[in-house]
């Protein structure tokens, strides 16, 4: 391989590994070709230019495959933080420990992650996308530390857990959906949702809750009922494989 060959190779690194997979071969001839037409022995300024600015905007645009399992996973976890903000979050008419105006507590960040992974997964921009599920994960986690440690109003454990769940169900690559995993992410969800307007209707806190009210018996509660909803049509499904 001659030095300007490679450093063709090198500055087509600007862009995904799945367009240079399917085109590098090519563009590479095509810039050597032109380099010997002009006497070149290395890429010119403007070459160099144009190519990191062409790649980015290949980035920008995504090649990656979607995945389907990501892509609802991250839509519900939008739709499950919007109703989480104006059910439980949302109250600038008053102040608490870990008040971020006008929230109650600041898991609204998990938001703008999830929300922000949503918008490249369905961009084909897989590889950040990926990055802002774990760091909706790892936030969601924090927040919940936080909270536990300085006495926040909020997020709850089951908030944590369910936020992260869906930044973690972000991570996948599978576009594959059994009927048994739709059916456990409803249940918990619809406990979520129930836990969400008992606290705006009764104004609860996890300090002055019941037991029986409490939000770690009712998440408890919901993924008990998604095993046992989905437990027969999985034993259905692998005997039908089987046969």
């Amino acid at each position: 391989m001659s030095n300007i060959e490679d450093e063709y190779r090198r500055l087509l690194g600007w862009y995904p590994k799945a367009w240079r997979d399917a085109n590098e071969d090519v563009v590479v001839g095509m810039f050597l070709e032109a380099a010997r037409d002009h006497g070149l022995s290395h890429p010119t300024g403007e070459e160099r230019r144009s190519i990191m600015v062409a790649g980015l905007r290949q980035r920008a645009i995504g090649t990656g495959e979607r995945s389907l399992v990501a892509t609802i996973a991250l839509a519900a976890g939008v739709a499950v933080m919007v109703f989480y903000t104006g059910a439980v979050s949302w109250d600038p008419a008053h102040s608490f420990t870990g008040y971020v105006r006008p929230f109650t507590n600041p898991s609204f960040i998990v938001g703008f992650l999830l929300a922000a992974a949503l918008v490249l997964s369905l961009r084909r921009v897989t590889s950040a996308a990926r990055v802002l599920s774990l760091l909706a994960v790892i936030t969601s986690v924090a927040l919940g530390l936080l909270a536990w440690r300085f006495g926040w109003l909020g997020p709850s454990a089951p908030a944590v857990v369910l936020f992260a769940a869906f930044g973690a169900c972000g991570l996948s690559r599978s576009n594959r959906i059994s009927r048994g995993l739709v059916l456990a992410a409803a249940s918990v969800c619809a406990v979520f949702a129930a836990v969400c307007l008992e606290d705006m209707v009764l104004q609860s806190t996890w300090a002055l809750s019941p037991w029986w009210r409490q939000e770690t018996l009712l998440a408890a509660l919901g993924i008990l009922a998604a095993i046992v909803l989905a437990w027969p049509w999985s034993r259905r499904t692998r005997a039908s494989n089987r046969g």
